[in-house]
């Protein structure tokens, strides 16, 4: 049983991975799923940190009904998300003009397969939400049939 600090620290030393350390705050950038590129902040001193698991960005959309698309969708994706991690499409508190997928981590002692799991799972939410996502500038994937998007609802 470890922390996600240890587990990923000593996986870094085993598989010679990305790791930046800034004081007690380690980096690490990771490639989980298929193009799901991540960044792992922990702090290898602290084992109460809540660590932050977060996606590539995507930026806001400028107009006032692309950004009205992008927050129901991100909606729909976290109401869905939830289901498997705690995680969700939040505004980046760095960058108020980029959302993450992003996933607190507590400081919880899991086994090694089960850190593995989780990582892994979380690069298919983020491979998921690229997919289902809309990013300025690109057309979005078709809706299901099943979307009720273009119904209209009459009231004489």
């Amino acid at each position: 049983m470890s922390t996600l600090a240890d587990y990923l620290k000593r996986t870094a030393q085993r598989r010679d991975l990305n790791r930046t350390v800034d004081g007690t705050l380690a980096s690490y950038r990771l490639l989980l799923e298929g193009q799901a590129s991540v960044n792992i902040v922990v702090d290898e001193v602290n084992p109460s940190f809540m660590a932050r698991v977060t996606s590539e960005a995507w930026p806001v959309p400028v107009t006032s009904a692309a950004y009205l698309d992008f927050m129901q969708q991100a909606l729909v994706f976290n109401r869905n998300a939830l289901h498997h991690l705690p995680c969700g499409i939040v505004q980046d508190p760095s960058n108020a003009s980029l959302y993450r997928l992003t996933w607190w981590v507590p400081g919880l002692d899991l086994p090694d397969e089960q850190w593995r799991q989780r990582l892994r799972l979380f690069g298919k939410l983020v491979e998921k939400a690229w997919s289902t996502m809309p990013v300025p500038g690109q057309s979005r994937t078709q809706r299901r049939a099943g979307d009720d998007f273009n119904h209209v609802i009459f009231m004489p």
